[in-house]
């Protein structure tokens, strides 16, 4: 996948999360949990751009590929946890509603870049 194809379903992808984002957040349950839903939104989309550009070079020796993909893993879900407890330490939400748009852009992300790192991946054989 060239970087090109990789951003453009990037952007893609945000965008209808921002769409359904932007609709959840009209529901009476999540009306002011926006800024959990965009601080996600932009840490995941930021992350999965990262993780394209780390993984890409490191396809070619499977040797750095695990290492670099199981690293982004555990970072990625330090990151947010980290993120849930700052968020409820310093907002101090009144339910744990906040929580479904943050998991719903989890989700969505990591879905696609498990899809893309398998299109990477079938693409560049590691040399054996």
């Amino acid at each position: 996948m060239t970087p090109k194809q990789f951003l453009a379903q990037t952007l893609l992808l945000t965008l209808a999360l921002f769409g359904l984002l932007f609709w959840l957040q009209s529901l009476p349950a999540l009306q002011g949990m926006g800024s959990m839903t965009w601080y996600s939104l932009g840490l995941f989309f930021a992350l999965t751009l990262a993780m394209y550009f780390l993984a890409r070079p490191a396809l070619a020796d499977s040797s750095r590929f695990v290492p670099v993909f199981m690293g982004f893993v555990f970072g990625k879900m330090a990151i947010s946890v980290l993120l849930i407890v700052l968020y409820v330490k310093l907002v101090h939400p009144p339910n744990r509603l906040f929580l479904l748009p943050f998991f719903l852009n989890y989700l969505a992300y990591t879905i696609f870049e498990t899809a893309f790192l398998m299109k990477m991946a079938r693409r560049n054989p590691p040399e054996t």
